[in-house]
């Protein structure tokens, strides 16, 4: 029990610290970086589909990177409460222990990426506008749902899809050693 407990903070810690880390490399690129930004770290929305402690990293590491860029308050709660709400229903949706070979695993990886696009969009629109001051009217905010949308299904669907291929057959391996 107590090497699960370990196994299960260390995997999120590591989450965390590279979500962190991945942002704030990609904040240094200025057309990505910036108010409308595209989130490569939000590729890695999809490991919930392969453990449940990418759940617990992926809120921290976002929490985290809020905090470390100084974002304002509305973006370090609803920013962190978009990312944990999409990784536990991506993790609802997609997570099946020891099953990375069968035939459902694309579904799986594409089940995973739609929370967190969804999550954010409906969320981090109330924050831009609210942080902006910028009225909040129907037409805005579905402007700002689509574009907050728009790089959420790049980086956390069209990436994160990706990155689950690319992640298939380490986690195969690391399952069958169990």
């Amino acid at each position: 029990m107590r090497k699960k407990t370990t196994q299960f903070i260390t995997t999120a810690a590591i989450v965390a610290a590279l979500y962190t880390v991945l942002t704030l490399l990609t904040n240094l690129i200025p057309p990505i970086g910036g108010v409308f930004q595209f989130r490569l770290a939000e590729a890695m929305c999809i490991l919930p589909m392969f453990t449940p402690a990418a759940m617990p990293g992926l809120a921290l590491g976002c929490l985290l990177t809020n905090i470390i860029t100084g974002a304002g308050i509305y973006d370090v709660v609803f920013g962190t409460l978009a990312t944990a709400l999409g990784a536990v229903i991506s993790f609802i949706l997609a997570y099946r222990r020891n099953d990375i070979t069968g035939g459902r695993f694309t579904l799986r990886a594409i089940l995973a990426a739609i929370p967190p696009v969804v999550t954010n969009a409906l969320l981090i629109p109330i924050v831009i506008m609210k942080v902006s001051e910028i009225p909040f009217t129907a037409g805005t905010y579905f402007a700002f749902a689509f574009d907050v949308a728009w790089g959420e299904l790049i980086c956390a669907g069209v990436l994160g899809v990706a990155l689950a291929f690319v992640l298939r057959p380490y986690i195969k391996k690391m399952l069958e050693k169990k």
